[in-house]
Formats: structure tokens, sequence, C-alpha cells
């Protein structure tokens, strides 16, 4: 994910550890690599997703309404999908994770990438 604080551009990349794909989500968690965090993608219905992750800028979370999601195979692609990003700076990882949306800062962002499942991946596309 790509966002922008104080007119400098910040990029978080999620390395998961394991991940859990079936025929309505994506799920995957990050405990042994750095930054350590979880994602989940909806694939039937409206596309939702999130990102959380603890890092060294602190704790962020992306949420979107609409990813721009393609299935080829057993790989997953999230096109470039624009969201918003609530990053708690100065948190660290053993730091509470319980939080309330006053301690975030909110900032426009943009997640992409790719994720393999162990199987073929669908996403049902919305009729008009």
């Amino acid at each position: 994910m790509t966002y922008e604080v104080d007119g400098e551009e910040r990029t978080l990349t999620l390395t998961p550890d394991q991940i859990t794909c079936d025929a309505d989500s994506v799920h995957g968690l990050a405990v042994s690599n750095d930054p350590q965090g979880r994602f989940s993608i909806r694939l039937d219905g409206d596309h939702r997703g999130s990102v959380g992750a603890g890092s060294d800028e602190g704790l962020v979370l992306f949420e979107a309404a609409e990813l721009d999601l393609s299935g080829s195979d057993a790989v997953l692609t999230i096109g470039e999908s624009k969201g918003e990003v609530s990053v708690v700076e100065g948190w660290e990882p053993g730091d509470d994770v319980n939080v309330t949306a006053d301690d975030a800062e909110r900032h426009p962002a943009a997640l992409s990438g790719s994720i393999t499942c162990e199987a073929a991946v669908t996403v049902p596309t919305t009729e008009p």
C-alpha cells in the first residue's frame, strides 16, 4: 500500500506467512515477517478489502470499498485501488492494539499487489 503523510510518500509491503483462499474471500497473516499484520479481501459483492500492519511507521490500517480485482489461475491481482489509510504514528509492536479512530490520522491511499492461492481464484463480475 502507498500513502502520503506530510508530503512524504510511504510504502508498506505485507508479506504473509499464511494465506487462506475460498470462493468468497482471501485472507492472509504475517507473523514472522516485518511488518506483522493481516489482510482480508472479499471476492463476492462489492470487493471490499482491508490491510492492517504494525511497522516502523506505526500502526497502519487500509480500507477500501471497491478493489480492482482479477484472477488468473491461482493468482489474485489487485490493480491500483484507491482507499483510505488510518495511521497511528509512534505505535510499536507490543503496544496496545485497542486504539480508537481518534488515535489515528487519515490519509488517501492506494493498494496494489498479487496473492498466490493454492487453487484457482475466481473473481465474480458484477452485472450492471
